[in-house]
């Protein structure tokens, strides 16, 4: 038996998420497990909280200045971590700190 084409597993699965709406939510866990390298370590230990809902990722931090940093920071910090996951899809749109 000869095969005709052989697809790569990843493109399948892939296409799988994509057939069961399953793409946002997985680029969004990569999103957030690469907070921490985008943020920093020292800025991430004062992160207590964080998740998205709506396209809208939400930080919440206990020490008050690196709120306003993040907060003044924050439309770079979107370009960053949407580049960081997928360059052609915007995973987030805002952030509230």
């Amino acid at each position: 038996m000869k095969r005709v084409s052989v697809t790569p597993i990843g493109k399948v699965i892939d296409a799988y998420f994509k057939e069961n709406g399953m793409q946002d939510k997985i680029l969004e866990q990569r999103l957030l497990e690469n907070l921490k390298d985008i943020l920093g370590q020292f800025i991430y230990n004062y992160v207590t909280s964080v998740y998205i809902k709506d396209r809208v990722l939400y930080i919440k931090v206990s020490n008050s200045i690196l709120r306003g940093e993040i907060a003044m920071t924050k439309q770079s910090l979107i370009e960053r971590l949407n580049a960081s996951v997928s360059p052609d899809k915007m995973v987030i749109r805002d952030i509230n700190v």
